[in-house]
């Protein structure tokens, strides 16, 4: 064969491999996906831009009390913790600062996250106008809830894409699997026993469920730092209290 008739075997071989390929990655998703997706989801693209703030904000809020800047604080190894039952008196039981713990910490968590939430959905409308989508926005209400089990996040805003057809999305969600509230509902218990009695018997807890561990770190003030947490994760509730305090050198009332 000539050096004519090679070069056209060549360019033919050439052909047929790139059509293969063109075919392989518009008709076998995987190998669609593996290589990277031509658009992506607007309800993956708000997970990816949220996801470590809602992490990030929970861990921070829930290390502090259930306030991202504690009203009434507690300054601990350089961090700030709300007393969530207190007393500035002697031989006095504390009063519940906030009974509503869940309902605190759900408020907490959605106005820490909002701005950036905005800054998210302006950013997905900027993106996908670069990619050729006209995009449509409109702003809802975000609601955060803790419920057993999990957190989540639901923002009511509604998004339209067209790009030679349209696609609506009227609202987004991020959901955390945990036991946060359950670690919460504990604390409320043991604001309760600080409340009645003035101290709280926290081993009785850890004997109901082995994962759970609560560490009470007395202070010389007789403020109480405690910290609710799992042993397997590293989800963790603290929180102030300073009830039935005697004065000074009078001993334990």
């Amino acid at each position: 064969m000539g050096k004519k008739g090679q070069v056209t075997l060549f360019v033919i071989i050439a052909i047929i491999v790139v059509a293969a390929g063109i075919l392989i990655y518009q008709f076998v998703p995987g190998i669609k996906n593996a290589i990277g997706p031509i658009e992506e989801n607007p309800n993956v693209y708000i997970q990816n831009c949220l996801e470590d703030d809602v992490n990030n904000f929970m861990t921070t809020i829930s290390r502090s009390g259930g306030m991202l800047n504690p009203d009434h604080p507690y300054s601990y190894i350089g961090e700030e913790i709300d007393y969530l039952c207190y007393t500035s008196e002697y031989r006095t039981m504390c009063t519940v600062e906030n009974p509503m713990l869940i309902n605190q910490f759900e408020e907490e968590m959605k106005k820490a996250l909002q701005p950036r939430i905005d800054e998210c959905f302006d950013n997905l409308v900027t993106d996908y106008q670069r990619k050729g989508y006209d995009v449509s926005l409109r702003k809802g209400e975000t609601f955060v809830s803790l419920v057993p089990s999990k957190l989540e996040v639901k923002m009511n805003n509604a998004v339209s894409l067209t790009k030679g057809e349209t696609n609506n999305y009227e609202s987004f969600s991020i959901i955390l699997n945990n036991n946060l509230y359950e670690l919460i509902s504990i604390a409320y218990n043991i604001l309760n026993w600080e409340a009645a009695y003035g101290d709280a018997y926290v081993d009785a807890y850890m004997l109901n469920d082995p994962n759970i561990r609560i560490d009470k770190i007395k202070r010389g003030d007789g403020t109480k730092i405690y910290s609710i947490s799992e042993r397997d994760t590293e989800l963790e509730f603290r929180f102030a209290s300073r009830s039935l305090v005697a004065p000074p050198g009078f001993g334990v009332v």
